[in-house]
């Protein structure tokens, strides 16, 4: 009999759980429009929840700022903070630093402090326009710098622009309904994280543009195809055009993969695997998920794990596993 490709790609999944890379992982991908080929490690059903991670940066704060520049809402050099700009930020060019603890700035700032309320939020904004002042950021401005931090920024303005007009996005907490799969322990919270969001800082604002969001393995593949035929064929429901300005590789000059919003493959290395073109955009999450659009072949390549729920020796292993599962899942298409 006939394997089916269902099938095929349920067992790529489960190499990567007898490598140790993940205890539990789900994947979509589709070519065109095709339908799309959806997978799970024994156990997961397709419905089951995942804690995206930094694929919050596109599927929320990025799509915001698409939406707000296809209606003249925003614009990509609109000042944020001081002389920093809209697609500085997030084009991680804003000089900002990566990543700082807010729970543990906030004891020694605000003591008495509670998460996800107007004052906590209040309080970490401030500190972040300090930072964005800073002499620090202002000798890096203009280098690829990922940063969280500039994408707090950066939600925080799009939300009072964009958002709160059109009601489509909310800065507040995007946890689920239902049970979501857990993604290890943490010494903040004293607890394992079930439904919790893994990111303290996500933690700690209610949400953010950083991180936050959930979502099931073909939600996020049809958000993936939507952008993917938008750029393609002008037929998604975000303005193609302005998709594909967010996408140009040509905006910035220096050798950084970073576009706006979006990571593009670095030659011979991408985590999108040996295959994937130039032209490719993706991003990765910390809690081992990522999306991979290959536009000229118009595939797309989700891959949610939880492979943090293991600790940190599941990272390296996730680096190993994740470029060759994207050049056998192509192979399926």
């Amino acid at each position: 009999m006939t394997r089916s490709k269902t099938d095929a790609l349920r067992e790529l999944l489960v190499e990567g759980v007898d490598a140790g890379a993940y205890p539990a992982a789900a994947a979509w991908i589709s070519c065109g429009e095709r339908p799309a080929i959806v997978a799970t490690t024994p156990g997961v059903c397709e419905r089951a929840l995942w804690d995206l991670a930094s694929l919050t940066k596109p599927m929320v704060t990025v799509e915001t700022a698409m939406r707000g520049v296809a209606s003249g809402t925003v614009g990509l050099d609109d000042r944020v903070t001081g002389d920093i700009t809209l697609v500085e930020l997030l084009g991680h060019r804003s000089g900002m630093p990566a990543w700082i603890d807010l729970a543990g700035w906030l004891d020694e700032a605000l003591p008495g402090w509670t998460p996800n309320t107007d004052l906590t939020r209040a309080s970490v904004q401030q500190h972040l326009c300090r930072l964005a002042s800073g002499a620090d950021a202002s000798a890096q401005r203009g280098q690829a710098v990922y940063s969280d931090l500039g994408f707090m920024l950066a939600s925080h303005y799009l939300d009072a622009r964009v958002a709160r007009r059109s009601q489509s996005r909310r800065r507040t907490p995007r946890w689920p309904g239902r049970a979501a799969r857990p993604t290890g322990q943490c010494p903040r919270r004293k607890g394992e994280l079930v439904s919790r969001v893994n990111d303290t800082n996500a933690w700690v604002l209610g949400g953010g543009g950083h991180a936050g969001a959930f979502g099931t393995v073909r939600s996020v593949g049809e958000w993936a195809r939507n952008l993917e035929r938008g750029a393609a064929t002008d037929a998604g429901t975000i303005d193609g055009g302005v998709i594909r300005d967010f996408w140009r590789a040509d905006r910035w000059t220096d050798s950084a993969t970073w576009v706006v919003g979006w990571d593009t493959p670095s030659p011979g290395t991408s985590s999108g695997g040996r295959k994937i073109s130039p032209d490719a955009v993706g991003h990765l999450g910390f809690t081992g998920t990522s999306v991979w659009i290959d536009r000229p072949a118009r595939l797309v390549m989700v891959l949610l794990t939880n492979r943090v729920a293991l600790g940190a020796s599941a990272q390296p292993l996730l680096r190993t596993f994740r470029p060759m599962f994207h050049d056998a899942a192509r192979e399926l298409v």
